[in-house]
């Protein structure tokens, strides 16, 4: 007789003993027939030959067959607390949320030794779900940065439209500060191409620190651009979040676009905006010389004044404020508007005459958009 056709008939001996060692048996060929039996044991009288046939079951767990895994989370409530606490053993090794919901049960089983295991069991599936989770992790980490170096090779691509895209992809996906990223966009801000200087100009202030000079010099040489509006204006913009306050050089260079006769608005507004985030707050050349363009004739430049103005001061500055409220009769309702913003922004808490002024304003027959400020 074969070895399983004697398993399976042995099955149905009266002998405890007889019906474990078939179980064991089975348990050796390792064919699928074997299974079925195996999960029908679990239901024998004996203790012993239910506890076979869990061991039995180990590897199919393991591997996550659902007919084993779903017998044997039921055999957490077996009758007998061995056999539970054989079930939770065996519940240890899978990763499945049935088996981890089985285990948590058992920490409330009235045997102690039940308890005992379910606790171990518990431990060391949260450790093993903790060090696949740091795997993981750490494989997301090394994608990111081989995804990161492949984007700065792209930054050196023939076409220019390759290197944009490539510029604004790194703007989105680096770390700030990633100097392997930092240095090669910092280079690109004298590409050959002016769109792809103004591409780098926008992802610079993401991807590098404050203060960083080599962005610095860079941008600066590009504000000199007068063929480009879009990389004059993009250096601009750029040195007003990475330059540090008080950098003469740059100030001088803001000075000296707000007065070429060639410089576009846009650029005289990036400049304005420029100083306020740059110059000295005491400096009070640099304060005379924006409060005189709140009267220029531009109203894009008068509410880039208003706010290079307002970058320069502390809160509760009682000379800016009047400024602004002089503002306040400008004949364009969107300097008013900023005038307004500016004064809520330096207000201190309790000033009664920013208050009174906002009062006023609202009791007044003023467009909505005011208002609403």
């Amino acid at each position: 007789m074969a070895p399983l056709e004697e398993a399976l008939l042995n099955l149905s001996h009266e002998s405890f003993a007889s019906r474990k060692a078939a179980v064991q048996a089975l348990a050796r060929t390792q064919t699928s027939t074997a299974q079925p039996h195996i999960l029908s044991c679990l239901h024998d009288h004996s203790v012993d030959v239910r506890g076979a046939a869990l061991q039995a079951l180990s590897g199919p767990v393991t591997a996550g067959e659902e007919a084993a895994l779903k017998a044997v989370v039921g055999c957490t409530e077996d009758t007998d607390s061995f056999v539970r606490l054989k079930a939770v053993k065996l519940l240890a090794k899978s990763d499945d949320p049935r088996a981890h919901t089985a285990v948590c049960g058992c920490l409330a089983d009235e045997a102690s030794h039940v308890r005992q295991g379910a606790v171990v069991a518990l431990a060391d599936m949260t450790l093993r779900r903790q060090q696949r989770q740091q795997q993981q992790q750490q494989q997301q980490v090394d994608d990111d940065h081989s995804a990161l170096r492949l984007l700065v090779a792209r930054l050196d691509d023939d076409a220019s439209i390759v290197r944009c895209e490539s510029l604004q992809a790194l703007a989105k996906l680096a770390p700030w500060g990633a100097e392997e990223v930092a240095g090669p966009v910092v280079a690109c801000v004298g590409d050959e191409h002016w769109k792809v200087r103004t591409a780098a100009m926008h992802a610079v202030p993401l991807l590098v620190e404050h203060g960083n000079q080599s962005a610095v010099t860079a941008l600066a040489a590009q504000a000199q651009d007068k063929k480009h509006e879009p990389v004059r204006c993009g250096a601009l913009r750029a040195l007003a979040q990475v330059a540090e306050r008080g950098q003469q050089s740059i100030v001088a260079e803001a000075e000296a676009c707000l007065v070429d006769p060639d410089a576009t608005t846009p650029v005289r507004c990036a400049a304005v905006v420029l100083l306020g985030r740059i110059a000295a707050k005491d400096d009070q050349s640099i304060r005379c010389k924006v409060e005189a363009l709140q009267k220029d004739v531009e109203c894009s430049i008068r509410c880039a004044a208003v706010r290079a103005l307002t970058e320069m001061s502390e809160k509760g500055d009682a000379a800016t404020q009047k400024t602004l409220v002089d503002a306040l009769d400008d004949e364009s309702e969107a300097v008013q508007c900023t005038a307004l913003r500016a004064l809520a922004q330096l207000a201190v808490p309790g000033d009664e005459r920013v208050v009174k002024l906002a009062t006023d304003y609202l009791a007044a027959d003023k467009p909505d958009q005011i208002k609403a400020v």
